[in-house]
């Protein structure tokens, strides 16, 4: 993560982390910054036309074990017929990197995919959505064809709201349900309004506010490099989170696991507990060390649970094999 951000801050490059971390040969990361640069030696824009071309060129296809599926989902290194599958949902600000270890690493029983939304890392050259309704109306039918086994799906920070409204629409229009839903750094749905609200949020949104002091306006920053690589992103997608409304939906029929950190100072512990209120199955709240990008700091833990949910969604699959063949 380091050295990525030393690369975004000296010559305003972006290579996924997902990339860095499959170890590239000093000439491939050459090649791949200096396609990046004009040929005068300073980088374009992010907005540029010329940047966005050169950073869609890149696909996660080209690392070993990883697969493009579609341009809304990658798998990880997983066997496709792992008996249950996990869907993650990541956060305003990045893209399916902030997965990379788990997709490098699944967890044992898993098939792992990544929803990739536009405007980001290998789809860098789409436009972003304007609502989560037009990314929900989008990514639904990506998922479908994956409900043919126990599907557990994970969202941190906002992704895990875009995460609910997408299980709301399966519901409503498919009939489809998860068998676990996994939060991450999520605030209840119904306390999004605090978020917009939210004191750093708007003040990220000023681009005069160096990241710096939005930092300064923190209880607790774990990593500040990794915090100020994140601020262009969150700009760009902080529209996602000022349009969102929140609308009642019964209780989901899957268990809740959330996961909150103490430190957290976007989702607060008690505003994640409100999760409770949305499943009529079990409820967990595990209550972790970091900030609000705790998930690679508590990847042994987070690795742990999701094994735990897996053997829980396998159990009535194995207690009806059991009774079939007593018959």
């Amino acid at each position: 993560t380091d050295f990525q951000i030393s690369i975004v801050r000296s010559l305003d490059v972006n290579i996924p982390l997902i990339k860095l971390l499959k170890g590239p040969s000093i000439a491939t990361l050459a090649t791949e910054t200096l396609e990046q640069l004009d040929v005068d030696g300073s980088a374009e824009s992010g907005t540029t036309q010329d940047t966005k071309e050169a950073a869609a060129d890149f696909t996660l296809a080209d690392l070993e074990g990883i697969e493009v599926l579609n341009p809304w989902l990658i798998r990880g290194s997983s066997n496709p017929e792992a008996p249950v599958r996990l869907i993650c949902f990541h956060s305003m600000g990045v893209g399916a990197s902030l997965f990379t270890r788990f997709l490098l690493n699944p967890p044992e029983d898993y098939d792992i995919l990544a929803v990739q939304t536009p405007g980001r890392e290998n789809r860098i050259a789409e436009p972003l959505a304007e609502s989560v309704d037009e990314l929900v109306d989008q990514i639904v039918p990506q998922l479908l064809p994956h409900f043919d086994r126990p599907v557990v799906i994970w969202g941190h920070s906002f992704g895990g709201i875009v995460a609910w409204e997408t299980m709301r629409r399966l519901r409503e229009l498919h009939h489809r349900e998860a068998a676990h839903f996994v939060v991450t750094g999520t605030a209840a749905p119904n306390l999004m309004p605090q978020w917009q609200q939210r004191e750093v949020l708007l003040k990220a949104m000023v681009a005069d506010n160096s990241p710096e002091y939005l930092a300064s306006l923190s209880r607790y920053v774990e990593d500040l490099e990794f915090f100020k690589a994140l601020v262009p992103g969150m700009r760009r997608d902080f529209p996602l989170l000022q349009s969102y409304r929140f609308e009642p939906m019964s209780c989901l029929k899957c268990p809740i696991t959330a996961f909150a950190a103490g430190k957290d100072d976007f989702a607060y512990i008690d505003q994640i507990q409100e999760w409770e209120r949305y499943t009529e199955g079990d409820f967990a709240l595990i209550e972790v060390d970091g900030d609000h990008w705790f998930i690679d700091r508590n990847r042994e833990l987070i690795t742990a649970t999701l094994q735990g949910i897996a053997v829980n969604c396998l159990k009535p699959t194995a207690e009806h094999a059991v009774r079939s063949t007593a018959m």
